[in-house]
C-alpha cells in the first residue's frame, strides 16, 4: 500500500518543542537523537487500523442505529444475550478482549491507577493543558475530529467524553473482566471503529493523503499523551513519581491500548521507548493547520460555554486558570503557534507547583500517600460530575 501524502520526514510541526521545550530535557535522557530514518519502518501503521472491531460494526452497527447496536454487543458480553446467538465477529472481539496477556501484572496495573488517582485535580489539568492541547499542533492526528464535526458539536463534549474515559479506566481493579474501565474500553473501542467506518463511507476522506483515520501511529501517540506526557506534566507541576510508578504507568496504559485495539508490541513500556517513539511520529507531522487552531480556540473558550460554573466572572477566571497552565505546560512558543493569548495569572501555575512539592514530601510517608490517593480520586470525581452537569 502507498504511503499516505501526509508521511514527511523532518516537518516542523513539533519543532519549538524538541528544541526549548520539555522535549529538549526528554532527548537528553536517550544516549543520542533517534535517527528520523526509522520512521520510513512505522509507514505501514498509517494504514493499519483495528480490523477486530471494523467487523462489529460492519455487522451490527450497519444494521442497527448506534446506540441499538452499542447495547446489543453490551448485551452479550454482559450475557443478557446469549453468547452462543452472537455474530462470529462478537465473539472473536469479547474473547480478545477477555483473554488477559501473560505481561499482565496487577500489582503494577493497581500502582499506575494508584499515581493517577494521588494526582488529583493537577492530573485532570495536565491532561487538558497538556496532553490535549498539544495535540493540537499535528494538523494530521485531529482530522477524524473535524471530519466527524467534533469542533461544531463542542468543546464541552470533548473534555467531558476524555475526562470520563480516563476516570473509567483508572479506577481499582477497573480494568478487570466487564468492570467499569473495562466497559468503557469496549464501547470506546467501538466508537473509534464506528467513526472510522462513517468517515470513509460517507465523507470525502482521502486514504492516499491521511491513511486510515484513527490509525495506529496516531493511536500509538494518543496513548504516549496519556503516560509520558501526562507524567511529564505532572513532575513539571511538583508531583513526585518514583521509577517504578513510572513503569506502572506505561504498564497501565499498555494494558488500556490492548483492551482498545492497538497492538501491544507499538505501545512503550519505558521512557526511552515512547521518547523514541514520540520523536519519530512528531517528526513526521504535518504543521499546525486553521484546523489545529480551531481546536486549540475552541478548547481555550470551552469554561465560558461549560455549565459549570454558573457565573461568568467564575468562567473567565477558570479560563484564565487554563490559560496559565497552557503556557506553563506546553510553552509560550506552541502556545503561539495555537493563537492562544498571554495568560494573566501566570502565577496560578508556580502556586500549584509549590504546593505540590510541599505535599510530595509527606507523600513518602506510607500513610499520607493512602491520605493522597482518596483525596485525589475524590477530586476527580467532584470535577468528573461537573463536567457532565
Amino acid at each position: 500500500m502507498r504511503t499516505p501524502t501526509r508521511f514527511q520526514l523532518h516537518t516542523n510541526a513539533f519543532r519549538d518543542y524538541w528544541e526549548f521545550e520539555d522535549g529538549r530535557e526528554m532527548l537528553k535522557q536517550l544516549r543520542k537523537v533517534p535517527d528520523i530514518s526509522k520512521a520510513n519502518e512505522l509507514v505501514p501503521l498509517l494504514n493499519q487500523k483495528d480490523d477486530l472491531a471494523d467487523r462489529v460494526i460492519n455487522d451490527i452497527f450497519n444494521v442497527h442505529s448506534f446506540p441499538i447496536a452499542l447495547q446489543i454487543v453490551i448485551d452479550y458480553a454482559l450475557g443478557s444475550r446469549p453468547i452462543d446467538e452472537a455474530p462470529q465477529s462478537v465473539r472473536t472481539l469479547l474473547d480478545q478482549m477477555t483473554t488477559v496477556p501473560k505481561w499482565v501484572d496487577n500489582d503494577l496495573l493497581t500502582l499506575g491507577a494508584e499515581v493517577s488517582n494521588r494526582s488529583g485535580k493537577t492530573g485532570l489539568i495536565v491532561l487538558r493543558n497538556y496532553s490535549l492541547m498539544l495535540g493540537y499542533q499535528s494538523a494530521a492526528i485531529n482530522k477524524p475530529l473535524i471530519a466527524t464535526g467534533a469542533l461544531h458539536s463542542g468543546a464541552v463534549k470533548r473534555i467531558a467524553d476524555t475526562t470520563n474515559f480516563w476516570y473509567a479506566v483508572t479506577g481499582k481493579d477497573a480494568l478487570l473482566k466487564y468492570n467499569e474501565g473495562f466497559m468503557y474500553c469496549l464501547r470506546t473501542r467501538l466508537v473509534h471503529s464506528y467513526s472510522r467506518t462513517m468517515i470513509k463511507e460517507k465523507l470525502n476522506w482521502q486514504l492516499d493523503e491521511q491513511g486510515e483515520p484513527l490509525n495506529y501511529w496516531d493511536m500509538q501517540a494518543t496513548y504516549i499523551g496519556f503516560s509520558l506526557i501526562y507524567m511529564q506534566g505532572l513532575k513539571k507541576l511538583g508531583v513526585a513519581i518514583s521509577a517504578k510508578e513510572t513503569a506502572a504507568v506505561y504498564h497501565l496504559w499498555k494494558y488500556i491500548g490492548y483492551l482498545i485495539g492497538v497492538p501491544e508490541n507499538i505501545l512503550p513500556d519505558n521512557d526511552e521507548q515512547a521518547i523514541e517513539n514520540l520523536y519519530l511520529w512528531s517528526k513526521t507531522q504535518p504543521e499546525s493547520d486553521q484546523d489545529s487552531i480551531a481546536l486549540a480556540q475552541a478548547l481555550h473558550l470551552e469554561p465560558l460555554i461549560a455549565p459549570w460554573p454558573p457565573k461568568l466572572f467564575q468562567k473567565k477566571f477558570i479560563q484564565q486558570v487554563n490559560l496559565a497552565f497552557n503556557h506553563f505546560l506546553i510553552g509560550h512558543r506552541s502556545c503561539n503557534i495555537l493563537k492562544l493569548p498571554k495568560a494573566k495569572y501566570p502565577i496560578i501555575a508556580k502556586i500549584v507547583l509549590h504546593a505540590n512539592k510541599v505535599d510530595a514530601n509527606f507523600g513518602k510517608i506510607n500513610w499520607y500517600r493512602k491520605l493522597q490517593i482518596k483525596k485525589g480520586r475524590s477530586e476527580q470525581l467532584i470535577i468528573r460530575n461537573r463536567v457532565n452537569s
